[in-house]
């Protein structure tokens, strides 16, 4: 059997574990090497009701030693409360269980032979602890919640189109959780929920809540980290359903030039979850290309270029009576330039600025009784300015203002308007 040198102690302990004191002919052999020939004879012996200590745990290792794990491990168990060194049982058993792939079982028991105190294994089993631990499956959860309240000057409508000329006071809600095991070879698998809603004092049309669940794996690939999430996100304005999207996506972050250089590409099936909404329908697809880094300890840099194309579903007949332009096809094409700048004032406040800029083409004509035949293109800009203040190392005070602007070739898609809020946000 071919061995690493992560086993060197095991095969040195198994040896001496055969029982030194019986002469027979399995025990010699073992010791030859000879693993097949010595387990058909301790199975010989043990299906003739020989069922002694000694027996079983010789007949356990050498079907360690032919790779039976299973068999080997359903002796050990069986003999955990004899009256044979437990120890020694543990021991074999414990390296059986990482045969099995079970990792964190097989730390369990070196830890309950360490703390026996054993003479003969509690050092070594020390060590495997130690060793173990570098390669074990490492649980987390993170979580972060927050509460804001705000005032925005204008409510825009669904999908970034004409406001309603109200200014209202909401309210929001913001709760993440993200649960991580940390795999052995630079691996990782996480999981990730995210919901968040957002009332309005007087436009409750324009409520919004958003939920998501999503998961895939963080794998180590050359000098950086490939990671791809399959996920589920359904939506809902005011008291109806709005849409659901089914998503994949996958990133590739690789360090060069003094910072980390990320490609990434995401393809989402959406599903309307109401008929009047049946136009969103379709599929979005993104690309994107982006570059993060630091000058200094206390800045960080991101910037972001991404194309979006969403392809939605054709809409039937409509009335083309109305003010606004009515497309056949809402399809569109979107190129996005984001840069983030945060900058960490002190150890308790910190500053972040975020500037967005979108150029968006719809691909289908519209008509109204104002517009013929029109084409709609929009521009877009962004710029947040966020507040940090840290009241204690899981709980954050934050102060944000955010002004959006777009222009549109159809002059009644155009707006302008800010939002302001404040709110509290807890991580664990």
């Amino acid at each position: 059997m071919k061995l690493t040198i992560f086993y060197v102690f095991l095969l040195t302990m198994l040896n001496a574990s055969v029982d030194a004191f019986s002469d027979d002919e399995g025990v010699r052999l073992y010791r030859l090497g000879l693993f097949s020939e010595a387990r058909n004879y301790f199975r010989h012996k043990y299906e003739l009701g020989d069922r002694s200590d000694e027996l079983k745990l010789n007949y356990a290792l050498s079907l360690y030693q032919v790779g039976e794990y299973s068999d080997a491990k359903s002796i050990l168990v069986s003999m955990v409360t004899g009256e044979l060194n437990s120890a020694r049982v543990l021991y074999a058993l414990a390296n059986t269980e990482l045969e099995l792939g079970d990792v964190q079982g097989a730390i369990n028991l070196f830890t309950a032979i360490y703390l026996s105190g054993d003479p003969d294994f509690a050092e070594y089993a020390k060590l495997r602890i130690s060793e173990l631990n570098e390669v074990a499956p490492k649980k987390t959860l993170r979580g972060f919640v927050s509460l804001f309240g705000g005032k925005s000057d204008d409510v825009v409508g669904l999908d970034e189109e004409v406001t309603g000329g109200a200014v209202d006071n909401f309210h929001e809600l913001t709760v993440m959780l993200s649960w991580k095991t940390q795999l052995p070879n630079e691996r990782a698998w996480a999981t990730e929920v995210f919901a968040f809603q957002r009332k309005y004092d007087l436009e409750y049309e324009q409520d919004f809540l958003v939920y998501m669940f999503r998961g895939g794996s963080e794998d180590a690939l050359g000098d950086g980290i490939l990671r791809w999430r399959i996920g589920r996100e359904e939506s809902y304005l005011g008291k109806d359903g709005y849409l659901a999207t089914t998503s994949f996506s996958f990133n590739y972050d690789i360090p060069t030039i003094g910072g980390y250089l990320g490609v990434g590409f995401k393809r989402g099936y959406n599903e309307a979850l109401s008929d009047q909404y049946s136009h969103v329908s379709g599929t979005e697809t993104t690309r994107e290309l982006s570059y993060s880094a630091s000058i200094t300890e206390n800045d960080s840099y991101f910037f972001k270029y991404s194309f979006d194309k969403l392809k939605r579903a054709h809409q039937g007949a409509q009335d083309v009576g109305a003010e606004l332009a009515v497309f056949s096809d809402v399809s569109s094409e979107r190129h996005t330039l984001a840069l983030d700048f945060s900058y960490q004032i002190t150890r308790k406040v910190g500053l972040s600025i975020d500037v967005d800029y979108a150029e968006r083409e719809y691909l289908g004509k519209g008509a109204s009784a104002i517009y013929d035949q029109a084409r709609r293109e929009d521009s877009q800009s962004s710029v947040s300015i966020s507040a940090v203040l840290k009241l204690r190392e899981d709980c954050d005070l934050f102060i944000m203002y955010s002004e959006i602007k777009n222009s549109s070739s159809i002059a009644v898609y155009d707006y302008d308007y800010g939002v302001s809020k404040i709110g509290i946000g807890w991580s664990f």
